[in-house]
This record gives C-alpha cells, sequence and structure tokens, in this order.
C-alpha cells in the first residue's frame, strides 16, 4: 500500500517538474526553452519540405508605465490577461509563447501561409488595442502591442530566426508602435 502512495505521488511529482521546465509560471504559456525545442524542431520540418518557416515578436508597447504607474502585481495582471488573448489565437497550430518581459513569440509551423500568419497577428493586434485591461474594480486601461514578424528560409535556430522578427518589430517601434511590420 505504501509504494503504490508512493509511486503516486512521485509520478505527480515528476508530471510537476515537466511543466515547470515547460511553461512560463505567471502566463501558463510555452516559456523559452520550450519554444526554443518546438521551433527548432519547426524549422527542421520546414527545410526538410524546402518551405520558409514564420515566426512573430509580440512586446506592449510603454509596459514599464503600467508598472510604474499600477505596480508590478497589476502589472502580471495585465501580462496574464494579454497571454488569454494571444492563446485564443493559436489558431490551426500557431504556437504562443512567453519570450521573457513582456514580449511573447508566435511560430507558424510552415504548413501555415505566412499572409494567413500576418492576417491573424493583425487581427490579434486590433483585438488587443481595443480591449479593456482590469485595473481595479472601476478602472480598465487600454494597451498597445508591437509585433514584428518574418518568414525564413535556411535558418538554423529559433533564436536566428526570431532576429529577423525582432527587427521588424524595432521598426514597428521606431515608426509609431501599435503596428505589425512583417
Amino acid at each position: 500500500m505504501f509504494s503504490i502512495f508512493y509511486t503516486s505521488k512521485s509520478i505527480r511529482k515528476q508530471n510537476e517538474l515537466s511543466r515547470r521546465a515547460d511553461y512560463d509560471e505567471l502566463t501558463s504559456l510555452y516559456n523559452r526553452h520550450a519554444l526554443n525545442q518546438i521551433g527548432n524542431n519547426c524549422i527542421h520540418q520546414a527545410k526538410m519540405a524546402k518551405a520558409n518557416f514564420s515566426v512573430a515578436i509580440i512586446d506592449i508597447d510603454y509596459f514599464k508605465k503600467i508598472n510604474d504607474t499600477y505596480g508590478h502585481a497589476k502589472g502580471d495582471d495585465v501580462l496574464k490577461e494579454l497571454s488569454s488573448i494571444i492563446r485564443s489565437f493559436s489558431i490551426r497550430g500557431i504556437i504562443p509563447g512567453r519570450w521573457g518581459g513582456e514580449e511573447f513569440i508566435m511560430i507558424a509551423p510552415y504548413t501555415i501561409d505566412y499572409n494567413e500568419f500576418c492576417v491573424v497577428l493583425e487581427k490579434l493586434r486590433e483585438k488587443i488595442e481595443k480591449y479593456k485591461f482590469a485595473i481595479t474594480a472601476k478602472n480598465n486601461i487600454a494597451i498597445t502591442i508591437s509585433i514584428g514578424a518574418s518568414s525564413v528560409k535556411n535558418v538554423s535556430t529559433l533564436d536566428e530566426a526570431v532576429s529577423f522578427a525582432d527587427k521588424n518589430l524595432y521598426q514597428a517601434k521606431e515608426s509609431g508602435r501599435n503596428k505589425l511590420v512583417s
């Protein structure tokens, strides 16, 4: 009887550790470690199919101001709520995750057309722009996001692919924010 209890407890603990290794604790999205594994696998599949690989990096505009004005706990609430919205746009195999801080990425396997992917990203941006994030029972705020997307061929790692999307994100930020640059 004791061994059954111990085995059951051990399996639960192992599952919990596995989940922690792959998912961001705050947002419940894939973490950077898991995203690298998934992304590198998607890149390999795209190479085998002689196809492009698409990725987008998403950044909350002026997120520091939210933390400075309302506190880090409220900033975390915004990250959680935003993550839920991002997750709802992970259709047809698009894989969302938290890249770090207030940055998120979405990976589109080669089976998803880049133009379709960009349409999804633009709809996400529009949804966030119109959405009101609850800060207190009486106070809601609006936020915007900037997105850099790219479709690349013959990259070796997710980090390499993200660097192309990151250049487009920088362009989105420099040209006024609250936009998608692809």
